[in-house]
């Protein structure tokens, strides 16, 4: 698996068949379509989170992805018996942001808004109370403080403003490295070699003609299971590329690894501290998390932090 950021939605199903967007490099991205600063006035609440309520109770955890080329923002909510999911986007054709939940409840929720006094405000339709005998709708905000700490607040709200109840009051405070994983600074694998080739095409028909790799337009993905868990997969994307790409760049080697880590954000706290040069920035996407980093002989290496349950769903050519 390998990301060039500037990739585009429309190739990103392609782009974990292969495990690598690089193969792009030759043809011009278009424009990026939700690159605006609306966009990203969700962005605060991006991260890994612990969330407490008002007495300083730790309550759940929740995981805030960015996904699609920042189209959508993606909540993974986990608490004692409940987990949930919602995806959130912005909607340029009425400037409004909507989010749509569920959770292993049955709870549905739809909402609406904008960003208000830099506070997200979204908001439910109108629904009649138990009692029936006035209606209310459920309003969500959620807003950063100096901190960086990020309060959720959800209320139930007649239509006359009055807050009949509270349904939550929480307070995210960013997971340390350490809390994340204890092996954040472990690399578990192998999970893509990539190597330049004056004939690509060519070169994969070879390689499936006379040593059987099961090959697409890319290359191969090798399936094998974890040592600890046989019923769970993994990959290792093995790629030719162009002789003319850029995608390893800055370095001038004719080859570039992956490797497969446990948490990708608390490595790369790990790195910066280290002086390790960081060649971008680190982007998530369904089937993983994925950044570039230099090592001390100037070869350009990829860190993937992978979703193997998506990458089995869509991964074609693979060899077992």
């Amino acid at each position: 698996m390998i990301l060039i950021p500037k990739i585009k939605p429309v190739c990103t199903f392609l782009l974990l068949i292969l495990g690598s967007n690089a193969f792009f490099a030759q043809t011009p991205a278009p424009a990026c379509n939700c690159c605006t600063p609306a966009y990203h006035q969700f962005d605060f609440w991006l991260g890994d989170w612990d969330v407490y309520n008002q007495k300083g109770e730790k309550v759940g955890e929740n995981r805030i992805l960015s996904m699609q080329d920042s189209c959508i923002i993606q909540e993974n909510w986990v608490s004692e018996g409940q987990t949930g999911t919602s995806y959130n986007f912005y909607n340029q054709k009425d400037s409004t942001w909507n989010q749509t939940y569920i959770d292993n409840t049955g709870t549905v929720l739809e909402l609406k808004g904008r960003l208000e006094h830099q506070k997200m405000v979204l908001k439910g339709p109108l629904i009649k109370s138990k009692k029936g005998d006035y209606n209310v709708f459920n309003r969500i905000i959620w807003a950063k403080d100096s901190t960086g700490n990020v309060s959720q607040k959800w209320d139930i709200v007649k239509e006359s403003g009055e807050i009949v109840f509270v349904a939550f009051d929480g307070i995210y405070k960013r997971m340390k490295p350490s809390v994340i994983t204890a092996n954040a600074q472990k690399v578990t694998g192998i999970g893509g070699i990539f190597f330049k080739s004056k004939d690509p095409k060519t070169l994969r028909e070879w390689y499936k003609t006379h040593l059987g790799l099961n090959t697409d337009g890319y290359g191969t993905s090798f399936e094998w299971r974890e040592g600890a868990d046989s019923s769970k997969y993994g990959f290792t994307q093995w790629s030719p590329f162009s002789e003319k790409t850029t995608y390893f760049a800055p370095s001038e080697k004719e080859f570039m690894i992956n490797y497969r880590v446990n948490n990708l954000e608390a490595l790369i706290e790990e790195l910066k501290k280290a002086g390790v040069t960081i060649t971008d920035t680190m982007e998530s996407y369904d089937y993983g998390k994925f950044i570039h980093i230099m090592d001390c002989e100037g070869n350009k290496i990829e860190l993937w932090e992978p979703s193997d349950e998506e990458y089995n769903i869509i991964v074609k050519g693979r060899t077992k």
